[in-house]
This record gives structure tokens, C-alpha cells and sequence, in this order.
């Protein structure tokens, strides 16, 4: 056997090696890490109201800094802090219905509310699967945006603190930040290994992922869910159904994200209490990526 032929065989084995080795697929921080994450969502509302099609479309990009304050046996306490915001809803119909960027100075009560998110730091228990175990002070940050608007008005103030505590709270925060983190197995895993975790809330999905590559240096993970929306306002009332794919870089060191994408399509019917207790057709088209830029 030639020279050339042992190579070849030797580079054989070790792309097999390589490809059926297994891995530990989970968070390695370290006290101090600090991350600084990008998230630009977009969603697109369409509903049929009385034979007409009408669209909402919402978009926000927000700029979050984590910081790793704890590590413990199996689980970390990471302060979050939100260092820019900005959002907007656009309607069909109506045009520009929200602009708001809650850095800059303005009096419209609603930026004022969200530039109380601003620099105001909360705690997230997170397990070294990325499972959110709890998120504190999220009350005391609710308490800051109420202040940060001014509201003198009790009933007003109270009203407020309703709604924000459904998008704001403990629960409402933690659902939302499973879903850039909770990704990972509790076993070790090669390319092509699945397996699946679950969330509820609001939105409740039942994952199956996969590792899609590995090296030395990133892991590529893509998942697939079945998701289900449950929403009940005063006035609105939402129950869809629907698919949601995901595929994102991981750092193989230390685990936290480098790039995400979620894409989601569900549908299914909403109704609104000024027009009655009629069904309406309704679909929701979502993107969001988050991407690492420190």
C-alpha cells in the first residue's frame, strides 16, 4: 500500500471519528462573561373583519446585555439589561400606528414607559440547558416603567400594571427567554442525534431538535415545533396553531448563541369585543434573529 493510500485512509477515519464522536451540548460560563445580543422580531398580523383583509405589522429591535454573576452547580444567575429598544406597529388601514425608541427623550407617555426598561438590570436562573428557572425583579422593574411615565392617576396606573405584568412578569419574561436558550439535551449527542424539550405559556411549543455539524470551535442546531397561542385580553381573545423552524451557531466553549433565526406561521381565529362574539380568520407570521455582537 502506498503512501498516498495510508493517508487517505487515515483522513477516512478520523472524518468518521469526528462525525460520530459525541458531545456535550450545554452552557460553560464563566463568572463575569459578558454577552451582548441583537433581537430584531418582526410579526405580521392579518385578520379577516367583516370580508375585509386587514395586516398589522410589528416590529422591534432590541439590544440586550448579559451578564454571567453566579455559577453554580448546575445552573447560572445572569443579570439582563436592555440597552436600546425600539418599536413600531403599522397598520394596513391606518399607517404608522406606534413609534416608539424608548432611549430617546420624549413625552409621549408610552416611550416613557418603555425608557423604564432601559438599564434596568433583572436576574435570570438558568439551568445549564438553557431551561429558564426563574426571573426576579421583574416587579420592581413594572414599578420603574410605571414611575418612568408619570402616571398620577391610580385607576390609570393600576390598568397599566395589569397589562404590563402579562408581558413583563416573572412568568411572561421567562417564557420569552426560553425561547433564545432553551435548546440544548441533557445527554451527550452526535451529528444527527435529536431530541426534544417543551415549553408553555402563551405560546406553548414542543420542539425536536437536531445537531445539524460540529467542529471544534461552533455547533449548528436546527429544531422544529408544533406551537399553540393562547392569548385572552379584556377586548381580544387569540387561539392559533401552527409550525416553528429554527437554526442557530452556537459557541462549543462556553454554549451561548452566536446567531438564531425562529421562524413561525400559525393560524386560527381571534375575536374582538367591539364587534361581537364572532370568529375571525386570523394568521401570524413571525421572524426573529438574534445575533451576538460582543
Amino acid at each position: 500500500m502506498n503512501i498516498q493510500k495510508i493517508y487517505f485512509f487515515l483522513l477516512a477515519g478520523l472524518l468518521f471519528l469526528q462525525g460520530n464522536a459525541q458531545v456535550s451540548l450545554c452552557y460553560k460560563l464563566k463568572k463575569n462573561d459578558v454577552f451582548k445580543v441583537q433581537q430584531h422580531s418582526m410579526q405580521v398580523i392579518t385578520q379577516e373583519i367583516l370580508g375585509n383583509k386587514q395586516e398589522v405589522t410589528n416590529n422591534i429591535v432590541g439590544t440586550m446585555n448579559f451578564t454571567v454573576k453566579e455559577v453554580l452547580d448546575d445552573s447560572y444567575e445572569i443579570e439582563m439589561v436592555f440597552l436600546d429598544l425600539k418599536l413600531s406597529m403599522r397598520s394596513s388601514e391606518l399607517g404608522e400606528m406606534v413609534k416608539i425608541d424608548a432611549t430617546a427623550s420624549n413625552e409621549d407617555p408610552q416611550a416613557k414607559v418603555f425608557n423604564g426598561l432601559i438599564n434596568y438590570p433583572i436576574t435570570i436562573k438558568m439551568k445549564t440547558n438553557g431551561d429558564i428557572l426563574s426571573v426576579e425583579n421583574s416587579d420592581s422593574l413594572i414599578e420603574n416603567m410605571l414611575t418612568s411615565a408619570d402616571i398620577k392617576d391610580e385607576f390609570i396606573r393600576e390598568l397599566m400594571k395589569t397589562s404590563l405584568e402579562k408581558e413583563y412578569g416573572s412568568k411572561a419574561l421567562s417564557e420569552s427567554y426560553k425561547q433564545m436558550t432553551f435548546f440544548y439535551p441533557d445527554k451527550e449527542v452526535k451529528v444527527n442525534d435529536r431530541w426534544e424539550n417543551t415549553y408553555t405559556g402563551q405560546l406553548s411549543a414542543n420542539s425536536t431538535w437536531k445537531l445539524h455539524s460540529v467542529d471544534s470551535i461552533e455547533a449548528v442546531i436546527t429544531g422544529k415545533a408544533k406551537v399553540k397561542m393562547n392569548l385572552e385580553e379584556p377586548d381580544v381573545s387569540m387561539v392559533l396553531e401552527g409550525t416553528q423552524e429554527t437554526k442557530l451557531i452556537t459557541n462549543l466553549k462556553n454554549g451561548f448563541l452566536k446567531e438564531m433565526v425562529v421562524e413561525a406561521f400559525a393560524k386560527g381565529s381571534s375575536k374582538i369585543s367591539q364587534i361581537g362574539d364572532k370568529d375571525i380568520p386570523t394568521t401570524i407570521k413571525s421572524k426573529i434573529t438574534y445575533n451576538l455582537i460582543k
